[in-house]
């Protein structure tokens, strides 16, 4: 076994932060949380426009119904995470995937409402492009990232 791979408790210590280095890291986690559901509603909004140019009233109001049953979830759970940020609490892996499991429950649920109470009047593929834009709505900040 060679020196490189053998570590002392001394040698591998936890990382320690300076107050204003976790107040950088804390502002730039809520900015890309809040950019995230910006995006994400954005692409919504433009999709639905899309849709009624395309296809008309209903297939507009499918693909808003399709992108708000993800759209409201991911900003809550964003919520939850800036709120996390902000009071200082640890905010660690396990909430992030209980916040994510509540997040696709929410999605789920939102989904069989918007098929009991509009399944005669849906436009299931401007629903369907509706939810799948908003959930790559990450994209679009990729995107604009790489182009600034």
């Amino acid at each position: 076994m060679s020196e490189k791979a053998q570590t002392t408790p001394q040698e591998a210590r936890p990382l320690s932060l300076t107050p204003q280095e976790r107040a950088r890291m804390n502002a730039r986690a809520a900015r890309g949380l809040v950019n995230l559901v910006l995006a994400q509603a954005a692409l919504l909004l433009v999709t639905a426009l899309v849709s009624w140019l395309v296809a008309g009233g209903y297939a507009a109001l499918s693909a808003l119904a399709g992108g708000l049953i993800y759209l409201i979830p991911s900003s809550f759970a964003a919520l939850h995470m800036l709120v996390k940020i902000y009071s200082q609490a640890n905010a660690g892996a396990l909430t992030f995937f209980w916040t994510q499991a509540l997040k696709i429950g929410g999605t789920l649920a939102l989904l069989a409402l918007v098929v009991r109470f509009a399944g005669a009047y849906l436009v299931w593929p401007a629903l369907l492009i509706g939810l799948v834009v908003v959930l790559k709505g990450y994209v679009l900040l990729l995107v604009l990232n790489k182009l600034r």
